[in-house]
Order: structure tokens, then C-alpha cells, then sequence
């Protein structure tokens, strides 16, 4: 299984870009971080359901995961104010289950409190870098 985090800052303006990436790189999964996209804004990759969260208070942020139209999953909806977060749980047989979680923290936000989650956890966090070409 291929899962794929892409933090897109404004992924209407980088659509092209995205479904050449999806083209060539096939993956059964997609988190989207910093998508700010607004609730009426339409995006959708054939042969994938859409789960989005989108910011709605003021602009900027918002997540979203994109799921192989043949993988079986479900959504989860956490109500939070301290991340911002799009939540799938996919099925597989013979397999426990992956829950994949797309989520964007403000730089205001202080997430000191998650020291006090207890069990296994995986963190996966985007870096945001420049790439020249020279």
C-alpha cells in the first residue's frame, strides 16, 4: 500500500501538477495538508473519494484525504480545536486496520498535551523547504 502527505498550500493552483503526481506515482492513499480550500470549492481525482475538512473561519489551512475508490475505509470525525484533521480508517483482511490521519497544527497552536497520549503512535509531519533547480 502507497500513502502519500503532500503539504499543498493552495492545491486548486496546483491541481495540474497533482494529477501528473497521482498519474505517475499511483498511490492507494493521499493526505493534503494546507489545501485552503473553501466549502464550495469543488476537487475531486477520478478513481478516489474526497474527505476534506476545510477551514472555514478565516483563510488558510484546511486538510483533506484522497482513497483508492476500491479500498475499503471509513471516516472518522474528531471534533477539536486544536488541529486541524481529516481521519480514515482503512479495512484489510486478514490485517488489523491502518488509520491514517491528515492534520495541520497553526503555529499558535500548542500541542504540549500529547506527551500524555499513552500506547503506540506514529507521527508523520511535513517540513516545508524550497527546491531550486540550478
Amino acid at each position: 500500500m502507497i500513502i502519500l502527505s503532500w503539504n499543498s498550500n493552495r492545491i486548486r493552483q496546483k491541481a495540474g501538477e497533482f494529477l501528473e503526481f497521482v498519474k505517475d506515482w499511483k498511490p492507494d492513499v493521499i493526505t493534503l495538508q494546507k489545501t485552503r480550500l473553501k466549502p464550495v470549492d469543488s476537487f475531486n481525482i477520478p478513481n478516489y473519494i474526497t474527505y476534506r475538512t476545510d477551514r472555514i473561519s478565516y483563510a488558510g489551512g484546511g486538510t483533506a484525504i484522497l482513497v483508492r475508490n476500491r479500498i475499503p475505509h471509513h471516516s472518522i470525525h474528531i471534533e477539536t480545536t486544536l488541529i486541524e484533521n481529516t481521519i480514515i480508517t482503512i479495512e484489510r483482511r486478514n490485517s488489523p486496520p491502518i488509520t491514517t490521519v491528515s492534520a495541520y497544527k497553526s503555529p499558535s497552536k500548542d500541542l504540549s498535551h500529547m506527551e500524555n497520549f499513552s500506547g503506540k503512535r506514529q507521527i508523520v509531519s511535513s517540513y516545508e523547504i524550497a527546491i531550486v533547480n540550478t
